[in-house]
């Protein structure tokens, strides 16, 4: 399905529903919103498998939702604010979710404009929760009394969609006698705080287990980079399993599952090999 081309001279971001001051603004509004913010985000697919590839991280540009639904004064007993596509797709989150300061209707990732495939003129960006929650394409904001069922919730998907633990091996390289392997971790910070306390690594396919370096939060909504460096001048291939420890002390769930209804799950394991040690 081809991603919709929208004029940004013709769009209009409207926002309205149950309200008492629906309004719109034009593509130039929001980009020169004077409460325009930055945030570097990690974002994942839902249909992610334990150690796949459709996540990724990107600093974005945009306004707070919360700004923009304000500005329309909804009514007292409203319950979701949805967002409409312009392909017709529609995403909703409690009203109260909306308060959240880090929640964002972008309009820039990295020093551009949104790409048309990331969601031109404008997109929903909510860290913690997957990508099916984040409406690209939006021409609409709608504040609703009644709880609205979203696309994929009525396709049997997760409602809520909070991302799961998750720990990653990316590679491995020797440094002389010893070998190090790298990787991601990501908690889906559904608190807005660093939410990993550990990463814990196995190199003998889960006998025995070791604490790997994780690198510090590059941003509160950002996955973080860990490594793993042993002795090891005798072997080249090694049994990689990763899992990673959260602020409360809770460890990843080893239990594998698929990504339907709620996002996978599962200890990222999978076999490395490195070249033999140097010999003089």
């Amino acid at each position: 399905m081809n991603p919709p081309i929208l004029d940004p001279e013709a769009w209009t971001l409207d926002v309205g529903g149950a309200v008492a001051e629906p309004y719109a603004l034009a593509y130039d509004d929001l980009v020169g919103h004077d409460a325009s913010v930055e945030q570097t985000t990690t974002m994942v697919c839902i249909s992610n498998r334990v150690g796949g590839d459709l996540i990724g991280t990107a600093h974005w540009t945009g306004v707070q939702l919360s700004d923009l639904v304000d500005a329309a004064d909804p009514a007292t007993d409203a319950a979701d604010v949805v967002t409409h596509a312009a392909d017709g797709y529609s995403e909703a989150i409690p009203l109260d979710l909306v308060e959240r300061e880090d929640i964002l209707i972008a309009y820039g990732m990295g020093d551009r404009t949104l790409a048309t495939e990331h969601g031109f003129p404008a997109r929903l960006l909510i860290p913690g929760r997957y990508g099916m929650k984040m409406t690209k394409w939006i021409d609409r904001i709608e504040v609703t009394g009644t709880d609205h069922e979203a696309y994929w919730e009525a396709r049997g998907w997760d409602e809520e969609a909070v991302v799961n633990t998750m720990s990653y091996v990316r590679g491995a390289e020797r440094d002389g006698d010893r070998v190090v392997v790298g990787g991601v971790a990501f908690g889906g910070l559904e608190t807005g705080i660093e939410e990993l306390s550990a990463v814990e690594v196995s190199v003998d396919d889960g006998e025995t287990w070791g604490d790997a370096e994780l690198e510090a939060p590059i941003a509160p909504h950002a996955w973080r980079r860990w490594r793993y460096e042993f002795d090891a001048p005798d072997r080249t291939e090694f049994d990689v399993v990763v899992r990673a420890v959260r602020r409360d002390g809770t460890v990843q769930t080893e239990e594998r599952t698929e990504p339907r209804p709620g996002g996978s799950t599962g200890w990222h394991r999978t076999t490395v090999e490195v070249e033999p040690a140097a010999t003089e």
